[in-house]
């Protein structure tokens, strides 16, 4: 006889008494669900760490070697008011940049804003002063 169990952490927990019973759990199709479950969980972070490390690897690329001519890509930068865009100045945010290699970058300026995009970026600035501020209040 053996008991399946679902524990608070979503993972299935097997309890086998007697070895013949770990041969009908196998055949009943529970432990292979049980071992698929594991295995697609584990593919699936090992993907999703191979993803961001794909990200930063193509991130330190741009920056260092340059984007391609008439590319641009998304960075966290600093901003001193002047970006085009409104955002407070002091301010690490997300713009589209030209990498021109060696860790240079520039801004692209000027690429159309739709309102709903303009109400995202203001609340996300929102809270990147909020949370600058408190950073620095911390700190002194």
């Amino acid at each position: 006889m053996w008991l399946c169990s679902r524990e608070l952490s979503g993972t299935l927990s097997f309890i086998v008494s007697r070895p013949w019973d770990a041969v009908a759990l196998l055949l009943a199709g529970g432990f292979l669900a049980f071992l698929y479950n594991l295995s697609h969980f584990a593919l699936i972070r090992a993907s999703s760490a191979l993803s961001a490390a794909r990200a930063i690897t193509n991130h330190v690329h741009d920056w260092i070697v340059g984007t391609p001519a008439g590319e641009y890509v998304s960075m966290a930068v600093y901003t001193d008011g002047t970006d085009g865009y409104g955002v407070a100045p002091g301010l690490i945010y997300s713009f589209p940049v030209i990498c021109r290699g060696g860790g240079n970058w520039e801004i692209v300026k000027g690429l159309p804003v739709d309102e709903f995009s303009k109400q995202k970026m203001k609340a996300t600035e929102a809270e990147l002063i909020e949370e600058r501020d408190i950073a620095f209040s911390i700190t002194g």
